[in-house]
């Protein structure tokens, strides 16, 4: 598994390829959490993916096909967060819902080593456009992330879309930071905080004994 020093190369990566302007050098991330990469199973698996990394993240196994049937077992879609935080608090986390999250709340929970899923338009397909007021307005293109990171510039996550880590502008973040549930109620700046024991346990210079 890829390093610190690995996961910031990947970051400045995805940092340099956003689409609204160049964007400057990333200089050292003022907090970034070790967490393993995933990736989702299926258009529908964004939310199962991002629980699965955080359950590693605090030393939890939960495979993919386990998580779904969890999330899905009350008729809802794997990607409600109501299931989503349902689903963490059975497996003895403590997961909760803030709406209305401000940066600076996001900034602080990442310090305290807490992973916060959060909900924002991302990956538009074929010719759509990217501006800041295209992101406000955007409804179709609601995606998962795992907030593990941030620095002047930029704020990092573990994505289920790709390998790596994946980054958004500081200055885009309020504008991309939404999305909408199965009722059509817009979720403004959700984020879910998932406590457990801090820090996390995962660390890739551990090998495990495979039996």
């Amino acid at each position: 598994m890829l390093r610190l020093r690995t996961f910031l190369r990947g970051a400045a990566m995805a940092l340099s390829l956003l689409a609204l302007g160049a964007a400057p050098a990333m200089g050292a991330a003022q907090k970034f959490l070790r967490m393993p990469d995933v990736r989702q199973v299926g258009e529908d698996g964004a939310g199962i993916a991002a629980l699965q990394a955080v359950f590693a993240y605090y030393g939890l196994d939960g495979r993919q096909d386990v998580l779904r049937q969890r999330l899905t077992e009350r008729g809802s879609s794997p990607n409600d967060f109501r299931q989503i935080v349902r689903v963490a608090n059975e497996y003895g986390l403590k997961a909760t819902v803030m709406s209305k999250m401000t940066e600076q709340q996001l900034r602080d929970q990442i310090s305290k080593g807490f992973p916060v899923i959060v909900a924002v338009q991302a990956w538009i397909e074929g010719g759509g456009t990217r501006s800041i007021t295209d992101w406000a307005r955007r409804k179709e293109n609601g995606h998962w992330l795992v907030a593990l990171g941030y620095d002047d510039m930029a704020f990092y996550f573990e994505d289920p879309a790709i390998f790596g880590i994946g980054a958004i502008r500081r200055d885009v973040m309020p504008f991309r930071w939404h999305d909408y549930d199965a009722k059509g109620n817009r979720l403004e700046h959700v984020g879910i905080v998932v406590e457990g024991p801090s820090p996390g346990r995962y660390d890739p210079s551990i090998a495990v004994p495979i039996d």
